[in-house]
C-alpha cells in the first residue's frame, strides 16, 4: 500500500515552546474535516520538553502528527532553509496551512472551510483569516490584529509583500 495522500499539510514550526505547544497540537487534532491531513511539526532543537510533547502526540495521532526533530537547528541557516528542509521536501499536498506552535486555532472547521472556499474559488491562491491576540500576561487586552471591521476583502499582492501583520498572519 503507498504512502497517504492527503489534501493538507499543516506547517508547525515549533521551539523551546513546551508551555504552549500541546494546546498548538490539540487544536489540530480537534479540526473536522472530509478530508485527510497531515500536520508536521518540526522541532528544531529545543532545550525544554518541546520535543518530547511533538512525540506523545505522534504516538498518539500517528495519522496526523508526524514529528520532525532536529538535530541542528536550521532557523540559524534561514527561515528559507527551515521551511525548504523541514516542510516543503516532505509534502505533495495541494494546499498548505501554516500555524507555529506557540499559536492555536479556535474553531474546529477552520481547515474544512478554507479548504471549501479555496475549492470553489479556483482563481484564488490564498486565504486567510483575523487572529485574536491573546496576552497571556495581561499586558494588553485581548485584540483583533487586524482592527476594525475589514471583513471579507481581497488582499493585494502589494499588501502582502508589505509584510504578513499588514494583511494576515502565520496561524
Amino acid at each position: 500500500m503507498g504512502e497517504r495522500q492527503y489534501k493538507l499539510t499543516v506547517f508547525c514550526t515549533a521551539y523551546n515552546h513546551e508551555p504552549y505547544i500541546a494546546e498548538a497540537l490539540e487544536s489540530f487534532v480537534r479540526q473536522r474535516t472530509d478530508f485527510p491531513f497531515q500536520v508536521l511539526v518540526n522541532d528544531d532543537c529545543s532545550t525544554d520538553g518541546t520535543a518530547a510533547i511533538i512525540r506523545s502526540y505522534a504516538e498518539k495521532y500517528p495519522e496526523i502528527i508526524k514529528p520532525i526533530i532536529q538535530e541542528r537547528n536550521l532557523f540559524s541557516k534561514g527561515l528559507a532553509a527551515l521551511y525548504q528542509e523541514a516542510f516543503y521536501c516532505r509534502t505533495q499536498s495541494p494546499y498548505v496551512a501554516f500555524c507555529e506552535a506557540d499559536d492555536c486555532w479556535c474553531d474546529d472547521t477552520k481547515l474544512q472551510q478554507q479548504v471549501a472556499w479555496l475549492d470553489a474559488h479556483p482563481d484564488y491562491s490564498a486565504c486567510a483569516h483575523n487572529t485574536k491576540l491573546m496576552y497571556c500576561d495581561g499586558s494588553l487586552p485581548d485584540a483583533p490584529l487586524i482592527p476594525g471591521n475589514a471583513g471579507n476583502r481581497d488582499i493585494g499582492f502589494e499588501t502582502v509583500i508589505q509584510g504578513m501583520s499588514k494583511s494576515f498572519h502565520t496561524s
